[in-house]
């Protein structure tokens, strides 16, 4: 009999333990990560030999759990390249030691398959027709769904399925562990606080604000802040599509404004519409983008890094909303926006 790898926080994937090998099962789908020497019966389940030697990324958010694994030297092959942030990944594209293979949501699936990869690591959900090529072509292609995850442990938990694939099982329950203990430690420090200001999230996109739902992972990790994000009582898993002016009703008074997208200044807020002015958060200057580390193409690192580790990104968000309980710290991920 076999065990299963107990998750603490994650439940989009299982790592159960065989006599031969491990699988790994997503979202319905399962993988036999299989020993390079051996061989072994792997029943419906698609092989992949560990640990994996050459990979394609269809994600940047991957690039960060493989690089805190020490394995971001295997990748061949990423998508939308300008968006990635890791200068080392960045460098061994500009040498040509990694190809990009197109955009997101578009890769060339002809691109991916001549540098022969060990496994493609896919978006679940994406519904891509290269994914469906490359499998035709006996190309092992893994939907990895870290992002359908509620919590951002959940999110951060998925390095231990990257760390199957790359022969790192150890450390990745390491970094995780380290990781959630310090985010569970963070959390308390969090709850101590007297007041909790109340929160903004995002900016209009072509006329409709989308507006994380209550049950997303960014209202737990406001949550988890000691704030009190003003569209916590939803029920929704996904984006809410909001008119400005119903965004305007609720949250005219908020005290903060997190994360309003593209913007470098809140200058540039108001010139994409000018009846943003009119939110008390932009009056005072108290809104924060996460752009503090930024890719010279225009890829933000809180996607890359941020989601393996989301202790660091807490951390951003007390010293934010609660600065006297962290008076030590230097923002990571987020800065408050100049006036200009």
């Amino acid at each position: 009999m076999g065990r299963t790898d107990t998750l603490r926080y994650a439940t989009t994937f299982r790592l159960n333990e065989a006599e031969e090998y491990q699988t790994l099962d997503i979202n319905g789908l399962r993988f036999a990560l299989v020993d390079s020497s051996a061989t072994a019966r792997s029943g419906d389940a698609v092989v992949v030999r560990v640990p994996v030697r050459r990979i394609v990324t269809l994600s940047t958010t991957h690039l960060g759990f493989l690089a805190r694994l020490g394995a971001a030297d295997r990748v061949v092959g990423v998508v939308g390249a300008p968006w990635v942030y890791a200068p080392s990944v960045r460098e061994r594209i500009a040498s040509g030691q990694i190809v990009d293979v197109g955009v997101t949501g578009t890769p060339s699936a002809e691109a991916i398959a001549a540098l022969r990869p060990d496994v493609v690591f896919a978006t679940a959900g994406d519904g891509d027709p290269a994914v469906e090529a490359l499998r035709r072509l006996g190309i092992p292609v893994v939907p990895m769904a870290e992002h359908q995850e509620a919590h951002p442990l959940g999110r951060a938990e998925w390095i231990k399925a990257f760390g199957a694939f790359v022969g790192a099982a150890d450390t990745a329950r390491a970094v995780f562990d380290t990781v959630a203990a310090r985010y569970e430690r963070l959390a308390q420090t969090a709850q101590t606080a007297s007041q909790k200001p109340t929160v903004l999230l995002g900016s209009p996109y072509r006329g409709t604000w989308f507006m994380p739902g209550g049950r997303t992972f960014a209202a737990r990790q406001l949550a988890d802040a000691g704030t009190a994000y003003l569209w916590a009582a939803d029920t929704s898993r996904a984006n809410l599509p909001l008119s400005l002016e119903t965004a305007l009703a609720r949250a005219q008074h908020a005290d903060l404004w997190l994360a309003p997208g593209a913007w470098g200044s809140l200058a540039d807020g108001t010139a994409q519409e000018p009846r943003l002015a009119l939110f008390d958060a932009l009056g005072r200057g108290a809104v924060y983008n996460y752009d503090a580390r930024m890719s010279p193409g225009g890829g933000f690192d809180v996607f890359e890094t941020g989601v393996v580790q989301p202790d660091a990104v807490l951390a951003d968000l007390i010293a934010v909303a609660h600065p006297a309980l962290l008076p030590n710290h230097r923002l990571v991920y987020f800065r408050r926006l100049p006036a200009r």
